[in-house]
């Protein structure tokens, strides 16, 4: 592949993360995620012999990929923490509504004897 369209693979690539980076910022996860797997195979076709320009955007591309991944941990472990109050949350309706169901029980049982 010529140095011509290696520049063009990396601007392409390039803009694909750009793309990522945005729907990752807009919370479009699956979006994200799709660019990213389209995006690999030409991330990996890229030549390891690079001018230093193109060696910058390349830093700049692991810099934005590393920032998206570190919000995707963030927004992970927010979805976990919800989850996991969501769930005491009807743990404790559960709870509520067993004690109430007993509380009904014993004192049918008691008006009727």
């Amino acid at each position: 592949m010529t140095q011509s369209n290696q520049a063009d693979l990396l601007n392409t690539v390039w803009e694909m993360t750009q793309a990522i980076e945005a729907s990752a910022r807009s919370g479009d996860w699956i979006e994200a995620a799709r660019i990213t797997e389209t995006r690999s195979p030409l991330l990996m076709s890229l030549q390891a012999d690079q001018p230093a320009s193109a060696l910058d955007l390349i830093r700049r591309i692991q810099i934005a990929d590393t920032a998206v991944v570190r919000a995707a941990h963030e927004h992970h472990a927010h979805l976990s923490s919800q989850y996991k109050r969501s769930m005491e949350g009807v743990n404790a309706a559960n709870h509520y509504q067993r004690m109430g169901s007993g509380f009904a029980l014993s004192r049918s049982g008691t008006a009727s004897a």
